[in-house]
This record gives structure tokens, sequence and C-alpha cells, in this order.
């Protein structure tokens, strides 16, 4: 969504989209507000091992979890707060958006600058870490919206490109 504003994010689709209840992603707020961050930021706290850093426009390998994550997290954080405050008592589907592994295999590089996709046994750690950040990320969201089903929508679009 265009925008910066958690709370008035979740207003929108509150009111505007009352028939797509979903966790709002805002990327004009910077690095870690976008589908890469905050996907990576979820994988990184299944394995440090997945830890990036915004570099140059990219987002790169790095060996321990800086700045960048913890701006993600308290970006996602942000997002579900809203959400909770806006859709509170939700009992229908509630979508939260996500990259999927192949996407962030491929946005991703390492510190020589060559993605990440090429390493096959990052993508494959990274896809088994994907998959367990996605259960947390459903997990968080229903303590949220108990009565709700929630939903994780895996968004690919580099897969063609994969």
């Amino acid at each position: 969504m265009p925008g910066t504003d958690a709370q008035e994010a979740a207003a929108v689709v509150a009111g505007e989209l009352p028939d797509w209840p979903h966790l709002a992603e805002l990327p004009a707020r910077g690095p870690g507000a976008d589908m890469i961050g905050r996907a990576m930021s979820l994988v990184a706290e299944v394995s440090q091992d997945f830890a990036v850093e915004a570099s140059a426009g990219r987002w790169r390998r790095v060996p321990v979890p800086g700045m960048d994550m913890r701006r993600a997290q308290c970006f996602l954080a942000d997002d579900r707060e809203a959400a909770e405050q806006h859709l509170g008592g939700l009992d229908r589907p509630f979508t939260v958006p996500l990259a999927g592994p192949w996407t962030l295999a491929a946005s991703v590089v390492d510190a020589g600058g060559e993605a990440s996709l090429r390493d096959r046994g990052y993508v494959a750690e990274l896809c088994r870490a994907h998959g367990e950040a996605a259960g947390t990320l459903a997990a968080r969201c229903r303590r949220l919206f108990p009565q709700a089903d929630v939903v994780v929508s895996l968004d690919e679009p580099l897969l063609s490109a994969v």
C-alpha cells in the first residue's frame, strides 16, 4: 500500500476493503518495510544464518542481524498492532502476505554480490526456515484474531525469472 502510517493503512483496510481483511505492507517506510526485508526478518528469527542488510538498493547476507532486521521486525509488529486495533474481533479469513522463498533467494545476494539463488545449500535451508517462519507469523496473527482463519499468502513475483 502507499503511505507510511500503519494505523492509517489498517483503517483503510478495515473501512475500504472489508471483504479482504489483510496485513498491509508499506514499503515507502524504507528498508525493512518492503516484502523482502519483512520476510527475511522472520526467517532470520528462525536462524541468524539468514540475516541480511540493505546495501546499495539490494539485500545482502551478513553474519549477524543488525539494524535493518530490527527495523523490519518493528515495522511488522506495528503493522500487526494496527491491524488488531482496526480489525479486532475479526471472524472471517485474514490474509497475511509473505514473500516466498524463491523470490527471497533471487533477491538476496552474498558478500560477493552473487544471487543467493546460485547456492543450492542456502536455498534448501532458506526454504526450510521460511516454512517455519511462515508458521510463526500465522501463529502470531491467530493470537490477534482467534476467531479468524489466518491465510498466509506466499507472494512469488520473481518466480518466472527464477
